[in-house]
């Protein structure tokens, strides 16, 4: 396995822990209600006001929901597990890599 596979293995099981932890032992699935977000949400976004957080970003939170980044996490595993082998592009895996070009350990030879 690679360098940049192992790389994307450990930031895929970064999101599905963020995702578990969200969720506690309760039931993964969220849904937009924007009172109860601005009631409980703009106080832990620096820069939100209460008036500010209005139904696209409830709308956006949800879709975010934990069943669905671990759903994704998963695919994404997969992927990554099919493309790690030596008969496959490469190329791919860069670019699975793009969203954690900030992560420190992204190096920017795996940039497509």
């Amino acid at each position: 396995m690679t360098d940049l596979a192992e790389f994307l293995l450990a930031r895929i099981a970064e999101d599905e822990t963020g995702a578990r932890q969200a969720v506690g032992d309760g039931p993964a699935s969220w849904t937009a209600r924007p009172y109860w977000f601005t009631a409980s949400l703009s106080a832990d976004i620096p820069g939100v006001t209460t008036d500010e957080l209005h139904l696209d970003h409830a709308q956006h939170i949800a879709r975010w929901d934990p069943a669905r980044v671990l759903a994704e996490c998963e695919a994404k595993r997969r992927v990554v597990m099919f493309m790690s082998d030596e008969y496959h592009e490469p190329e791919v895996l860069g670019l699975l890599a793009l969203p954690y070009a900030d992560h420190p350990d992204y190096r920017e030879e795996w940039r497509p």
